[in-house]
C-alpha cells in the first residue's frame, strides 16, 4: 500500500506547475494569432488603398533579397582567369609579352 509523503507533494507541484505553463503557451498562442490577424488585415488596407507603393515595396524587398542571396554565392573563375591568376604578375605578365 502506497503511503501519501514526499513523492505525492513533487507530484502535485509538478501537476501544477504544467497547468500553469499550459496557460501561458494557451495565452500566448491567443496574442500571437490576435497580432496576426490584426496584421494581415492591416496590410490587406494598405494593399487596397495604396496598390503602386505596395508593388514598389515588394519589388524592392524582391531586389534586396535577390542582391543578397548573389553575394553569397560567386561564380567559379574561368579557365583563363584561373591560368592568368598563376602567372608570376597576373595578366600584366602576359599582355607585356604580348605586345
Amino acid at each position: 500500500m502506497v503511503q501519501p509523503g514526499h513523492s505525492d507533494d513533487r507530484t502535485n507541484n509538478v501537476r501544477a506547475s504544467t497547468e500553469g505553463i499550459m496557460d501561458q503557451v494557451a495565452q500566448t498562442t491567443e496574442d500571437m494569432t490576435d497580432r496576426a490577424v490584426g496584421l494581415v488585415s492591416d496590410i490587406g488596407a494598405a494593399v487596397r488603398d495604396r496598390p503602386y507603393t505596395t508593388l514598389a515595396m515588394a519589388a524592392g524587398l524582391a531586389f534586396a533579397v535577390g542582391a543578397l542571396w548573389k553575394m553569397g554565392h560567386q561564380r567559379p573563375p574561368s579557365r583563363w582567369e584561373a591560368w592568368t591568376a598563376r602567372l608570376p604578375s597576373g595578366q600584366d605578365w602576359l599582355q607585356r609579352r604580348w605586345r
